[in-house]
């Protein structure tokens, strides 16, 4: 097609309406929803604490990159700064490496929440996405954050920055990684690689466990329940494919490393235990239980949630926030931090 000008205007290669478009000559928009509302809206953090709410910091990781994060404090903690250390949980959003933020309204009130009930404090990472940067930049930039975390306890920080709030009150010998989504397949990479490099357990820093919430593992043969998703399950496989043409390296497929994972035994790399939650209507369901598999095929300590009629994420989701089933993720997710502290 032609422009005004007589040149070839550029065409959309990939796109996923609403929320960012590829087009020919490389070019990339990224649309900004205008409603406060909408659950992709970017809102600030909450730096105004109250008794009963959590307060949270925007914390920059690596200026060149642009890696950042948002730090959830416990209610109280900024004002009255209590002697007792708080757990850490080391957060990697969801998106289909594309898409998604830290800042969004569903994130921030989510990570809110689980701070809240957990009594821990969460560090919610935004990381470089695609089509400008293709994998594995994001899960690089998480490994980054990873080890600016472990280190964070040596790094000199102003005494009123978030970070250095961070290094008073956390507790470095209770580390854990979650990520939902896409965001899971970077925290179970983050944790492998860091057990490979025994990164994960000393003295002064240890991980004692992995929250996959919804995983986004995927083969090139699609499942069973890829091909047969409905609406309930909150994603279909057209975007999941569209998110995974602008993320993968060139000439890879979704049997790349990132989206399709191998389980090491545990005699080589004994991970940390893990809690894996799986919904009924997920189209990655059927990946997330051969995944699961494997972990106790290899002897790797692994618990599974499966929630039966639930679709990818709904957590996340305001329609399904109060949801019985909601609650109960809540629930086993605060349970999990609270029986792996020991």
């Amino acid at each position: 097609m032609a422009d005004e000008k007589g040149g070839e205007s550029k065409q959309v290669v990939e796109e996923l309406p609403g929320l960012v478009t590829l087009y020919s000559d490389g070019s990339v928009v990224r649309y900004e929803p205008s409603d406060p509302h909408s659950p992709i809206y970017s809102i600030p953090p909450s730096t105004a604490a109250t008794a009963a709410d959590f307060s949270s910091y925007d914390i920059s990781i690596n200026p060149t990159t642009n890696i950042w994060a948002r730090i959830f404090f416990p209610p109280g903690v900024t004002s009255g700064e209590p002697a007792a250390p708080f757990p850490i949980v080391l957060h990697f959003h969801g998106g289909g490496f594309c898409v998604g933020s830290p800042s969004w309204r569903m994130y921030h009130t989510a990570i809110g929440q689980f701070c809240i009930s957990s009594g821990a404090i969460w560090v919610s990472v935004a990381y470089r996405l695609a089509p400008e940067s293709r994998l594995p930049a994001g899960f690089l930039d998480c490994q980054e954050a990873f080890d600016w975390l472990r280190q964070l306890r040596n790094l000199q920080q102003p005494d009123d920055s978030p970070a250095a709030l961070l290094r008073r009150l956390g507790d470095f010998g209770r580390v854990f990684l979650a990520g939902d989504s896409a965001g899971g397949n970077f925290a179970y990479h983050v944790v492998l690689q860091s057990t490979r490099e025994g990164t994960t357990h000393s003295q002064a820093f240890r991980v004692r466990g992995l929250l996959l919430l919804h995983p986004g593992f995927i083969r090139e043969e699609r499942s069973e329940s890829e091909r047969n998703g409905s609406e309930r399950a909150l994603v279909d496989i057209d975007s999941v494919e569209v998110g995974a043409r602008m993320a993968l390296p060139a000439g890879e497929t979704k049997d790349y490393f990132l989206l399709n994972p191998a389980v090491p035994n545990a005699r080589e790399a004994a991970l940390p235990p893990s809690l894996v939650f799986i919904g009924g209507e997920d189209i990655f369901r059927d990946r997330q239980a051969e995944f699961c598999g494997k972990m106790a095929e290899e002897g790797q300590a692994v618990e599974v949630v499966r929630q039966e009629g639930m679709g990818h994420c709904f957590f996340l989701n305001e329609k399904f926030r109060s949801s019985a089933e909601a609650v109960d993720l809540l629930e086993r997710v605060v349970a999990f931090i609270r029986c792996t502290e020991t």
